[in-house]
């Protein structure tokens, strides 16, 4: 099953290969899904549990229709691929909520790690655009990124960060000298993965969201040898951080150009987005523009003179922008309940998931990614990493 789930993971978004149309089949054939129908399937005599689910679900379908009424020009196709692409979202939450224990985590994030880290000599010695980005238009200091079989550098990141947290994650509980040598070498092989992809915001919020982990690792289970380790890390990161000041790395010149909104990318990431985003909420009267109607001609027509061109791409501005205040009101709900988990379980990990998620989402993402809901599942389910599984 590990295995089955690691080869998922690790291909989530090798059907761009088939289209030239890449992010319609990578973002609609997300086989992390099939949690929902095995969600339905395992409990359809269950009323109780389905009475839960609807429950859940009733209010997005409630709202699209009161956006329905009030909202001209909605394109109804839209709305509902969306709202039943979010509500299967859901179904996959559950269900790796209530299932986590029927496969062993540890393992299963070795193998995709060991994955990751059998792609290196593959990288080098196929320098093809099957796998490379070999002329990246939007970043200037480095125009070959690896991607692998994912849409982009940037979604290579993503997956490569959600590995990282969970290998440093059990490196902190195991008691294993071989398995420490062994996660180790994993984490050196999988930043080298991440270092030829060069996704500045997930490096950056992984960064920040391995800090977390490891601050709260240490308020949790304080150690005079873990204030050591923290500290030469400490000193290493600085040594880095200068390293690459002095060498003007890529990422550095990127983090200050970010800085100084001369970033083609991040400014759109960020400035156009919150332009978009306050004049839309003001336009629609806090109602939003409908579930799934933000990527449409009309949207983005409406608002090209604030330079919108294709598509917002923060996740949750995203949401909110097509929600108004029910996409507030039902992220705040979430962010609640995620964190009070975390709270409740004392788990470094499930802090260190649940922040890379979140900001991940507020700059980044995809609202309806599947993998993205099954991580909420693990991280609101009675898993720890002090499990065996």
């Amino acid at each position: 099953m590990e295995l089955v789930i690691a080869f998922l993971y690790y291909f989530r978004q090798c059907t761009k290969i088939l289209s030239q149309n890449e992010v319609f089949l990578a973002g609609n054939l997300d086989p992390f899904y099939l949690g929902a129908p095995l969600y339905l399937m395992e409990n359809y005599k269950n009323k109780q549990k389905l009475k839960r689910v609807f429950i859940l679900i009733l209010p997005i379908f409630l709202y699209a229709i009161f956006q329905l009424i009030f909202i001209r020009d909605i394109n109804i196709i839209k709305m509902l691929i969306n709202i039943i692409k979010i509500s299967i979202c859901i179904l996959t939450m559950i269900y790796v909520k209530e299932n986590y224990y029927r496969i062993n985590i540890k393992k299963l994030t070795k193998i995709i790690a060991i994955f990751y880290a059998a792609s290196i000599p593959l990288a080098m010695l196929l320098k093809s655009e099957i796998i490379w980005r070999l002329n990246d238009i939007y970043n200037k200091y480095s125009l070959q990124r690896l991607e692998l079989f994912y849409l982009e550098p940037s979604e290579l990141g993503f997956h490569i960060i959600i590995i990282l947290i969970m290998l440093i994650s059990f490196i902190l509980r195991s008691e294993d000298n071989k398995e420490k040598i062994l996660l180790i070498t994993l984490i050196i092989a999988n930043s080298i993965i991440l270092y030829m992809a060069r996704p500045l915001g997930a490096i950056v919020i992984g960064s920040f969201s391995i800090v977390v982990l490891l601050l709260l690792d240490l308020i949790i289970n304080p150690s005079k040898n873990k204030i050591k380790v923290y500290s030469a890390l400490v000193g290493l990161a600085l040594v880095a951080v200068i390293f690459m000041i002095i060498t003007k790395s890529p990422i550095y010149m990127r983090i200050v150009e970010t800085l100084n909104g001369t970033d083609s990318s991040n400014s759109y990431r960020i400035g156009v987005t919150l332009d978009v985003f306050k004049q839309s909420f003001i336009d629609f009267k806090g109602i939003g523009c409908g579930f799934g109607n933000l990527n449409t001609e009309a949207f983005i027509s409406k608002y090209n003179y604030l330079g919108l061109i294709v598509v917002v791409t923060n996740s949750f501005i995203y949401y909110i922008i097509e929600c108004g205040i029910f996409g507030l009101i039902t992220l705040g709900i979430l962010i609640y309940f995620l964190v009070k988990r975390c709270i409740k379980d004392k788990s470094p990990m499930k802090w260190g998931l649940t922040t890379f998620l979140l900001l991940y989402q507020i700059f980044a993402g995809h609202f309806t990614s599947g993998l993205t809901w099954g991580i909420y599942g693990i991280v609101l389910s009675n898993f720890s990493e002090d499990n065996k599984n």
